[in-house]
Order: structure tokens, then C-alpha cells, then sequence
């Protein structure tokens, strides 16, 4: 039986993270083929979860997996039920009250589901559980960000950052956090931190750009979205902002380029851009 509840769980896990996997590939290149996969992959995962439950109904395991296919897929704006996610980790915590990774995921199925005061209590016990875990910190900072407590969201998303200098969410939403607050300053510096701890980061350089333009700084941003151009070549966010620059030091042959390139990758967004740049 123990065998048997084992490998429907690993299959679940396989088949979670295959759709993760396409779901991650459908942000490049958007297809119906690949939604229909991660679609796939999520209901097979779904259904050897639920057989595991049925196996050994007292497994937490199989209720964290159902869980987590919500999370994933909820992070990647693809499912809705927040509500199913909350139900199917408080039944994997009711299995086992230790578990770290079922308050996370209940913190942040909770925040996502406007119960803030349950997702800052679940974060507040997974830290307790395990002081070093840098999501726990993350969560309860999203917590208290998203119901308008942005100041109490700061050290939090710090201490996930000194505890785990390469995990990038707490980087990019405490520079939210500073636009908020209107603190450009420390919004810059906790970005230059972020580029610093993840050198190749598009989403950091990124960011570290757009920083720079929000300061006027506009050749330190030119500069710096070319590099996140280096590493990937066709992102219209970038081309985008890179072109703004162009525009904003009065180079229009070269913002007129930008236009060219917004052209054939996103005509709509190209448009948007061209009545910008041309008011």
C-alpha cells in the first residue's frame, strides 16, 4: 500500500511540474497546443494526487499536491479557485501540523483570497517551524503589502533577502513596495542589491532600468536595458523601454528603429508605442 500511495505521489509531482514547465514555456511563445498541454499535465497530476488520498487518507502528502498544482498555476494568473487551494492545505496541515511548506502555501493562497490576518498567522507558524525560510518571510511580507500595510511589509521581504540572496521575488516586490511608499532612492538601491546577488537576471536588469528612468537617469537606463537585451534579445517590455530612452534623449532614428522591431514582435504594443513617441 505505502508503495503504491509513493509512486502515485511522484507521478503527481512529474506531472505538476511538466505543467509548470509549459506553462513557463507559453510566457515566450503564447500557443493553444501548449495551453492544452498544461492543462494535460495539471489534471493528470490532479488525478494521482486524488488516488493517493483515497489510498491513505491520512497522508498529508497528496493534499500539499493539490495544493501546490492551485499555487503554481495561480502565480502564472491561470487557475482562480483560491478557495480550493486554502481547503487542500489546511487538510494537508490537519495530516501533519510540522509541514512548513503547507502554511507557506496557505499564507499564500490566503493573501490571494483577501484573508490576511490567516495568511500572516500560517507564515508567522512556518517561520516558527523553520526560522531560515526565506518564503515564510516573503508571504508574510505579501501579506501585509497587499492589505495596505506596505510598511510593515518592508522588513519582511528583507529578511528574506539576507536570508536567501538569490531568491528574486522579494527583490521585486520590495521595489514595489518603495514605488509605494515613494521612496525611489531605496527602491534603486534594493535593485542594485537585487542585479548584484543575480547578475543575469532580465528581470533585474530590467528593473534596475526602469529605476533609471523613473530618475531621469535616461543613458544609465539606455544603458542597462541593452544589456537585458544581450541575454533576451526579443522582449518587447525591453525593446520598449529602450526605445522611451532613445526617445527621451531626442535620438529618433533610433526610437523610430525600436518601433521597427516592436513591429514584428508585437504589432498592438508597437502601435501603443508609436503614438508616444509621436504626440
Amino acid at each position: 500500500m505505502e508503495e503504491r500511495v509513493d509512486e502515485e505521489i511522484e507521478l503527481g509531482n512529474l506531472a505538476r511540474d511538466l505543467g509548470n514547465s509549459k506553462l513557463d514555456q507559453i510566457q515566450e511563445n503564447p500557443s493553444d497546443e501548449l495551453m492544452d498541454q498544461v492543462l494535460e499535465q495539471y489534471n493528470s497530476a490532479t488525478r494521482h494526487y486524488q488516488r493517493a488520498a483515497e489510498l491513505d487518507p491520512n497522508d498529508f502528502r497528496p493534499y500539499f499536491g493539490l495544493g501546490a498544482i492551485y499555487v503554481d498555476s495561480l502565480a502564472r494568473h491561470f487557475a482562480h479557485s483560491h478557495v480550493e487551494a486554502i481547503k487542500n492545505f489546511q487538510a494537508a496541515i490537519a495530516r501533519n501540523p510540522t509541514f512548513a511548506e503547507a502554511y507557506v502555501g496557505l499564507s499564500y493562497a490566503s493573501t490571494q483570497n483577501q484573508k490576511y490576518d490567516q495568511a500572516i498567522a500560517a507564515s508567522q507558524e512556518a517561520i516558527r517551524l523553520q526560522p531560515n525560510y526565506a518564503e515564510a518571510y516573503y508571504t508574510m511580507g505579501s501579506a501585509y503589502f497587499l492589505s495596505n500595510r506596505p510598511e510593515q511589509a518592508v522588513p519582511f521581504y528583507k529578511k528574506a533577502i539576507s536570508v536567501k540572496p538569490s531568491y528574486e521575488r522579494p527583490y521585486r516586490t520590495l521595489s514595489s513596495v518603495y514605488v509605494t511608499l515613494k521612496r525611489p532612492g531605496e527602491r534603486l538601491a534594493i535593485i542594485k542589491q537585487w542585479v548584484s546577488a543575480v547578475p543575469r537576471s532580465p528581470d533585474a536588469l530590467l528593473s534596475l532600468g526602469s529605476a533609471y528612468y523613473m530618475l531621469d537617469e535616461y543613458e544609465q537606463a539606455l544603458a542597462t536595458f541593452k544589456q537585458v537585451l544581450t541575454i533576451k534579445p526579443n522582449w518587447v517590455t525591453a525593446h520598449y523601454q529602450l526605445g522611451l530612452c532613445y526617445y527621451r534623449l531626442g535620438n529618433q532614428d533610433a526610437a523610430v528603429e525600436q518601433y521597427k522591431v516592436l513591429q514584428r514582435l508585437d504589432p498592438q504594443i508597437a502601435q501603443a508605442y508609436y503614438r508616444l513617441i509621436n504626440r
